[in-house]
């Protein structure tokens, strides 16, 4: 799809509002693009990131198989490609599903090595850094609260909460109070509740959070509201998410707005209104199941897209590298992964042979055969080199009849054993060439610099080396190779 950078954070905000407004279908679509984008332009991080939201958006969709499948993947791009300083956010959505399952001990040990992960690696995240230090507080706190580790529960909370203010960041605020709302009463201390119920009332007005976020907060806040017996509150509660869930017109929502309902009706013995209720909860979750399901397809259809357009830019990226006559990897290829040879050699203080290869009288085969065979030749000669060079280093075709050998660990002995082989081979092969002077058949010529790069080297400094050597033997009976050392800016020449 390629877009700029600024297009692709556009689809990547898309995304992250569709998902706060529950408009899943377009935040997944919205998402899987912008992986593909950041995929394309080498932003791993970002394309971390969103594989981390795609999760979300799954989960929201109640379709636990993919998100779990998305964190897992996600985990192993980041490994794959050293973006370490994002997969605590992988941990912590993992943790996040073992929590809705019941599994609060396992839950656990992922929030404590997504915080460990992000202490140790979030160097460089700046603002994020902190926002995400909030979540993964709050979340270590809200297991430990279920698991009645009270005073650790308290901690992690208080730290949350002091971040929060430090950073002037409320997103989570009303949660955080929640959690220690619910830590005191289990103290039987009710005095810190009482006194911020108002502002957690506010908090619940304000709807500051994602919605799902937002819907734990209010299943914490009603049985807060219910356990001190503020039956008004409780009202005014349930009232203000009623009406949200009429907004975003989500059956689960809608459904948890029921479940509000029947449990205040129940609580305040208001058998009529009870009654009507339980009807309507009937209703919904039939047409919920039912919803559900027809987001499991939609979500596996989406994931098999998501899998065919990356199959899609691979196959993209393999035609572009690749040399449509011989079938080598071809001049932007060479551009493209050359470059890393030379730094990676400088890095490692080791030996890089670089040569330059031509064949002999090419134009008179071409004159004389057609280009047809001529290319036929090309593709021989490309074989041949291709086998010669297998694993020792890589071909290219840099163009016309010119091919280019880059040899990792490339030191003399290794060149010159390679180019022997190439030599060996071309002469056994026998391909026709009537006026080449040695026997009517086809012969190369060979250059070949190896050294160990300077930092100030690049790939066409080494290439302009060989280029030079191989005009030495062009210059002479051809057939035939020559190696140069380069040490210290100096050729000697071996």
């Amino acid at each position: 799809m390629k877009g700029t950078k600024e297009e692709i954070d556009k689809l990547f905000e898309k995304s992250l509002k569709e998902l706060d407004l529950h408009h899943l279908d377009e935040a997944i679509k919205s998402c899987t693009e912008a992986i593909i984008g950041y995929e394309e332009l080498g932003e791993y991080f970002k394309c971390a990131r969103c594989q981390n939201l795609q999760g979300v958006i799954y989960a929201a969709m109640d379709n636990e198989t993919m998100a779990v499948d998305c964190y897992l993947s996600g985990l192993e791009y980041c490994r794959k490609h050293h973006v370490k300083n994002i997969e605590h956010l992988f941990y912590c959505n993992i943790g996040t599903r073992y929590m809705e399952l019941g599994d609060t001990a396992k839950a656990l040990d992922f929030f404590l090595k997504a915080l460990e992960s992000l202490e140790e690696n979030g160097e460089g995240l700046s603002e994020l850094y902190e926002k995400w230090t909030i979540v993964n507080r709050l979340n270590l706190g809200s297991a430990y609260l279920r698991l009645g580790r009270l005073q650790e529960a308290e901690d992690n909370l208080k730290t949350a909460m002091d971040l929060s203010e430090r950073t002037n960041d409320n997103t989570y605020s009303f949660t955080i109070m929640c959690g220690l709302s619910k830590c005191y009463l289990a103290r039987g201390a009710e005095e810190y509740t009482r006194e911020n119920l108002q502002i957690m009332m506010e908090y619940a007005r304000l709807k500051l959070e994602p919605l799902n976020d937002y819907m734990q907060d209010i299943i914490s806040f009603t049985e807060i509201l219910k356990a001190l017996e503020e039956y008004d509150l409780w009202r005014q509660c349930i009232e203000e998410f009623d009406q949200l869930s009429r907004v975003v017109k989500s059956r689960t929502v809608m459904l948890q707005a029921v479940e509000f309902w029947l449990d205040y009706y129940s609580s305040r013995g208001m058998a009529k209104e009870y009654k009507r209720m339980c009807i309507r909860h009937t209703q919904l979750y039939l047409a919920l199941k039912k919803h559900i399901n027809q987001d499991k397809i939609m979500a596996l259809n989406a994931k098999l897209e998501l899998q065919q357009a990356e199959d899609d830019v691979r196959a993209a990226r393999i035609r572009l590298e690749k040399d449509d006559v011989t079938g080598l990897k071809n001049r932007y290829a060479m551009q493209k992964y050359g470059g890393k040879e030379v730094e990676l050699a400088y890095k490692t203080g080791t030996m890089l042979a670089v040569g330059i290869l031509d064949v002999d009288h090419f134009k008179e085969l071409n004159d004389n055969y057609g280009h047809l065979r001529g290319d036929t030749a090309l593709k021989q000669v490309g074989n041949i080199l291709d086998n010669c060079l297998d694993g020792y280093g890589n071909v290219y075709r840099y163009g016309g009849d010119e091919f280019v050998l880059i040899i990792p660990n490339g030191t003399y002995e290794v060149a010159d054993k390679v180019a022997k082989k190439i030599i060996k081979s071309i002469a056994k092969s026998h391909i026709p060439n009537k006026t080449a002077p040695i026997r009517g058949e086809l012969t190369i010529s060979l250059g070949i610099c190896c050294c160990i790069p300077k930092k100030s080297d690049r790939l066409e400094n080494l290439f302009d080396i060989a280029d030079n050597i191989l005009y030495q033997v062009k210059n002479n009976e051809k057939n035939d190779f020559i190696i140069k050392i380069i040490e210290n800016n100096e050729n000697s020449t071996s």
